[in-house]
């Protein structure tokens, strides 16, 4: 959630030790709304995937959970797919839409983004 959280926020130029702001009980939704004061934060859990593309379109990444643990980031789609950066691997990858539903689905559908 860390890893996620911090390269969403390094996009803006951001560095912070998000670590230890979740470890003192802060939210990722605090910690966007905290550090990203120029910008409007949202939180669009309980949204299908379909419908955050539009901050995608406008140049946002969307955190999203992708189990109780770990997130991930939407950063770029294509009519068919999604395209996920995973910090704790350091990749990006393609995952249809349909596949990636699923596991965002049964991590309870969490999706947090920010428009300047």
């Amino acid at each position: 959630i860390a890893q996620s959280i911090s390269a969403m926020l390094e996009r803006e130029g951001i560095n912070i030790s998000v670590s230890a702001l979740l470890e003192q009980g802060e939210s990722p939704e605090e910690i966007l709304k905290n550090t990203l004061r120029d910008a409007k934060v949202f939180d669009l859990s309980g949204c299908a995937i379909d419908e955050v593309l539009y901050y995608i379109s406008n140049g946002a990444p969307v955190f999203v959970m992708t189990d109780a643990d770990d997130a991930s980031l939407l950063v770029g789609y294509d009519a068919s797919h999604v395209i996920i950066y995973d910090p704790l691997k350091g990749a990006t990858y393609r995952k249809s839409i349909e596949d990636a539903d699923e596991p965002f689905a049964s991590a309870g559908s969490i999706f947090l983004t920010y428009l300047k």
